[in-house]
């Protein structure tokens, strides 16, 4: 990652006027909690396996970080903190035709492994935070930089994308991965996605070879 010289430290000042900052700022950390909590879990070939829409656990990952990353270079100094290619891998505008394999199939887990896909979230949502926390709440209505699409013409409606962008994909994710069916929809309590009363069928199945919970004999959930 780069250094960017436009980033601050933290601001510790709450101001009224800065309410904006802090419902985005909440709405980025509990949904990328969220998130990275519920793929913690996961074996490698549950995280790679592309679901009915193409998608995967991993491909969501590296898209959101390649967003999160497009936006605060378009928000700071303009400089991508990760690498074109993989811009090309996880945010590339082929559709239909143009594109020859799923998204999921798209990843290389070789190349972008689960380690590394969990880093590359973090540090673009930090680099996000730092910027969202030197940000001039006067300028929300500003016209948005250049080269951002129509849909988002002001530099309040970018963050206003950015903090319900995982929770769109966080539902996408509930209904195409298994792990997933049936769970309270991502729930950020690492217990949903363990054995126990709160267990489902299709986590069962996704965690086949795992061992059993330790309180799965106790609450005669192993019938």
């Amino acid at each position: 990652m780069q250094q960017h010289s436009t980033i601050a430290g933290t601001n510790k000042v709450a101001r009224f006027e800065d309410l904006p900052k802090l419902i985005v700022r909440r709405q980025l950390n509990r949904s990328g909690n969220v998130l990275l909590a519920a793929m913690e879990p996961l074996r490698d070939d549950e995280f790679f396996r592309g679901g009915p829409s193409g998608i995967s656990c991993a491909w969501t990952l590296g898209h959101l970080a390649c967003v999160a990353d497009l936006f605060g270079a378009a928000l700071d100094d303009g400089r991508l903190a990760l690498p074109p290619e993989t811009h090309g891998v996880f945010n590339a505008l082929d559709v239909g035709e143009q594109k020859s394999t799923s998204k999921a199939e798209g990843v290389d887990p070789e190349r972008y492994t689960k380690r590394h896909l969990f880093t590359m979230m973090r540090q673009t949502q930090v680099r996000l935070l730092k910027i969202l926390d030197v940000f001039d709440v006067q300028r929300w209505d500003a016209p948005a930089p250049d080269r951002v699409a129509d849909t988002l013409p002001t530099c309040g409606s970018m963050w206003e994308h950015l903090a319900v962008h995982t929770y769109w994909h966080l539902g996408e994710l509930s209904s195409s991965v298994e792990r997933f069916y049936g769970t309270y929809t991502m729930n950020s309590m690492l217990h949903y996605f363990a054995w126990g009363e709160n267990d489902t069928a299709a986590a069962r199945r996704a965690s086949e070879g795992h061992e059993p919970h330790p309180t799965l004999a106790s609450n005669g959930a192993a019938t």
